[in-house]
């Protein structure tokens, strides 16, 4: 018999969001295991599945979450070829499977090369109770950010922002200094605690800078950042210039490549000044004016087919990373180019 793990999703909030498959599944589940036992759920299911083990001492004894979440799904692993599918393993998650969940992402990664089957049965996700309780519409556009790897992220300020595993006041502290990039130190946001959980959920509006000064932290924590059309904070969005470059260049106010090869030559003139005599407030202005003539002419070439903004930024990684392989040798580089 195949060695299976079949992984479940707890819902978002206490045992009235669970689906009755997913109940069946816990109750059936020959040995159970939860990522954590920190969600409104675990009550009402100690009750019905005495026999469960949480993987909460990792959060304690890892120093890092990846940390946490690669020893969960090696044990799971180790697990399922130890019972050999005689025992059926079931493994549950807050919210849905799929959604933020990275030790499902480990799962479905390493499963295969194991021969272990894997199946996923959903549960109602964080973010259906976030549309419900914070009272936006998808649809206006959207973004789902992982709190704990929030210093890669780039914020387009017009899409409302969803933050989730917000575990503690250090990922706080990060979150809201990457905000900070985007959005004014007192821009409203919005924390909910417990969303959908009748009797514990909360929601707090304050200002930005004090992301980090709130009581709750964990699991059940969402951060709410709305969108915006204020022109002083779009205004650092780079999407918002791309989109910018692109309307002027279809109704044709933009530079041809033949004047833009003198305004490149001037500017960069003007910069190597500004370099040599050490002038910040200089070297910032002519930089955006450089840029600015380099984005009009990949978009005038994006207009004809020749190459665009996505083969400039791949020829951008590899360059970097070619320079990254001869100074510190290929452990340094990323291995995602």
């Amino acid at each position: 018999m195949q060695a299976k793990i079949t992984v479940v999703g707890l819902g978002s909030g206490d045992e009235n969001q669970l689906t009755l498959g997913v109940l069946r599944k816990l109750q059936q589940a020959g040995r159970l295991y939860l990522r954590t036992a920190d969600h409104p759920v675990v009550p009402y299911l100690t009750g019905q599945c005495p026999d469960w083990q949480s993987f909460d001492e990792l959060y304690e004894s890892s120093a890092t979450f990846e940390s946490v979440y690669e020893t969960i799904a090696e044990r799971l692993i180790a697990e399922a070829q130890q019972t050999g599918g005689d025992i059926e393993i079931v493994y549950a998650v807050p919210g849905h499977p799929l959604v933020a969940e990275y030790t499902v992402q480990l799962l479905r990664e390493r499963c295969p090369r194991h021969g272990i089957a894997l199946q996923l049965l959903g549960g109602e996700s964080f973010l259906d109770q976030a549309f419900l309780s914070f009272g936006f519409d998808p649809i206006e556009g959207f973004q789902l950010f992982d709190g704990s790897q929030f210093e890669q992220i780039r914020i387009d300020p017009r899409k409302h922002s969803l933050i989730a595993q917000v575990y503690d006041v250090f990922t706080a502290s990060e979150v809201k200094l990457g905000l900070m990039e985007h959005f004014p130190d007192d821009y409203p946001v919005y924390a909910g605690y417990a969303l959908g959980v009748e009797g514990e959920q909360r929601i707090v509006e304050l200002p930005l800078y004090e992301l980090d000064r709130q009581e709750q932290y964990g699991n059940l924590l969402l951060i709410w950042v709305p969108h915006t059309v204020q022109p002083d904070i779009v205004n650092r969005s780079f999407e918002h210039l791309w989109g910018q470059i692109a309307n002027a260049s279809e109704s044709r106010n933009t530079p041809t490549n033949s004047s833009s090869a003198a305004n490149l030559k001037d500017s960069a003139t003007k910069l190597a000044a500004a370099l040599a005599s050490d002038d910040p407030e200089s070297m910032q202005s002519l930089i955006a004016d450089l840029l600015l003539h380099l984005l009009i002419l990949v978009r005038n070439e994006e207009n004809v087919g020749s190459f665009t903004l996505t083969d400039i930024v791949r020829d951008l990684n590899q360059h970097l990373n070619q320079r990254l392989n001869k100074r510190f040798g290929r452990d340094h580089a990323d291995p995602n180019v």
